[in-house]
């Protein structure tokens, strides 16, 4: 066994001074939030948790993504003493509130460098490709689990709807990462398979929450609770049209932020002053991503917060130019490597494993066996006409698996809005199943999802690496065998 080097005993201990600075600070701001139990405390041993374990699994093996030691970590940390002792979690009360804003705003981080790193002339070549994959996979598996839940889980049509979209919903927090790491390593972007499946994700997230809602509508007023709308559709109507209202209104904020973002470049410079700096540019793409994200939030728009965020940063690169968005971009990589702990530790603690009832175990996992099945079916038949070589058809049916941001999101708002109106221990407990089946899915995807981008990219993807020889120029290599690649180190996924 290698011992660690004195250099990186250093580093460790620099480390820990550092937090122990940081944790002192928190601590005479916000007092008892940061001892044992309170919700500052909690965050930042998730935080630290998680790093550990990311770097842990990295050291294993250059194969495996980070991001599993990072889920690991959350899960462990929420679940292990709701086994030992029901009453005493470790992450303790007021903690779920800061989880959900602390993984917004790493979600914002992700979204703004999807966005930065967007190809559009190869988007727009593969517009409706994008399209198809975006909104047909989604709907197939949301239709699928709405079918089976009927007579494998006893649903009605609405509460089956309700499970299919939120089973629907692909993670962006899974996907956007690891294609992005394919992408700055170089594979598939010589036709843009990253590019494609960044924007599709943020397009299938907008619909599986529109969709989740309208269907959670028809489920409270079936179990004979109000619609919210005063008995005159109204509400419903708004929910129906509330879905092309949200990518309408993401893509519009993004353009406007975008463009507010990148116009101090062209006005200060034509002023004869210069360009601003690097580092203020960055300062304002990011605040204006998380504004997209948590202000999408506030006004119910998760969906079309994120995808505001993405339009954002590919909205602002334009505006820059390749040269001025090189360094923004490296700056909104290092903000990543720092964000990424948060954002997988907490969706891990967002899985509480105690939802999972064994009785009902088996017959939720015909139905999320038939679903994934349907999805992958549908996904390669919406690549199949178009430019994508078989192996990059493969990987985009792989990339369409993991669940996990969506899930953790709403998949408890069912059973919370039952509970909520008093709707009684039937529908209480068709909230639970939805709650179960989320944190299920989510267990048997997110992992698989992350390993099979990470591993079966570089086999199945073109790697394009710019290769001088003479005058010419050599762009694109055959995929790479994963053993070559194994001996270099991977990045963080």
């Amino acid at each position: 066994m290698k011992l660690p080097s004195r250099t990186s005993l250093a580093s460790w201990a620099y480390l820990a001074a550092i937090l122990g600075v940081l944790y002192v600070v928190a601590f005479v701001l916000l007092g008892a939030a940061m001892l044992p139990g309170g919700a500052g405390f909690c965050l930042l041993l998730v935080y630290v948790l998680a790093s550990l374990c990311g770097d842990v699994v990295k050291a294993l093996s250059p194969r495996l993504p980070p991001l599993l030691g990072m889920l690991l970590a959350g899960l462990v940390l929420r679940n292990v003493p709701t086994v030992l002792d029901a009453t005493a979690p470790v992450l303790g009360h007021g903690f779920d509130w800061w989880s959900s804003q602390a993984r917004a705003g790493a979600l914002a981080v992700i979204m703004l460098r999807a966005g930065l790193g967007l190809d559009l002339a190869k988007l727009r070549k593969l517009g409706l490709l994008t399209a198809r994959l975006a909104f047909g996979p989604c709907l197939a598996e949301a239709l699928t689990v709405a079918l089976l839940a009927a007579p494998l889980l006893e649903l009605p049509p609405a509460w089956g709807g309700t499970l299919g979209f939120v089973i629907a919903a692909v993670s962006p927090a899974v996907v956007v990462p690891g294609m992005l790491d394919l992408q700055e390593r170089g594979y598939g972007v010589a036709r843009g398979v990253p590019t494609m499946v960044v924007a599709a994700a943020s397009f299938d997230d907008v619909l599986a929450i529109a969709g989740f809602g309208v269907c959670l509508a028809l489920a409270v007023a079936s179990e004979g609770g109000d619609d919210g709308g005063g008995g005159d559709g109204g509400a419903l109507a708004w929910l129906i049209l509330k879905a092309p209202v949200e990518l309408l209104a993401g893509v519009a904020a993004g353009l406007v932020g975008g463009a507010a973002v990148s116009a101090p470049h062209e006005c200060v410079c034509g002023s004869g002053v210069g360009a601003p700096p690097p580092g203020r540019r960055f300062v304002a793409a990011l605040g204006a991503a998380a504004l997209c994200v948590f202000g999408g939030k506030a006004l119910n728009f998760s969906g079309g917060g994120a995808l505001g965020a993405v339009v954002l940063g590919a909205a602002a690169a334009r505006g820059w130019g390749d040269e001025a968005r090189a360094p923004v971009r490296a700056a909104v990589n290092a903000a990543w490597a720092r964000a990424q702990p948060a954002l997988f530790g907490l969706l891990g603690a967002a899985v509480d494993l105690h939802a999972i009832v064994p009785s009902l175990l088996w017959r939720g996992a015909l139905v999320l066996a038939g679903s994934l099945v349907v999805r992958i079916c549908v996904t390669r038949v919406a690549v199949a006409c178009s430019p994508l070589t078989y192996r990059e058809a493969r990987l985009v049916c792989v990339a369409w698996l993991p669940k996990a941001t969506v899930q953790a999101a709403v998949g408890g708002v069912a059973l919370d809005v039952m509970r909520e109106r008093g709707l009684g221990a039937e529908a209480e407990a068709r909230g639970a199943l939805v709650l179960m089946l989320s944190v299920l899915v989510i267990l048997a995807t997110a992992p698989v999802g992350a390993i099979g981008i990470a591993a079966a990219g570089p086999r199945w993807l073109e790697r394009e690496v710019p290769k001088v020889v003479g005058e010419a120029v050599s762009t694109t290599e055959a995929p790479v065998d994963e053993e070559e690649e194994a001996a270099a180190p991977n990045a963080s996924v």
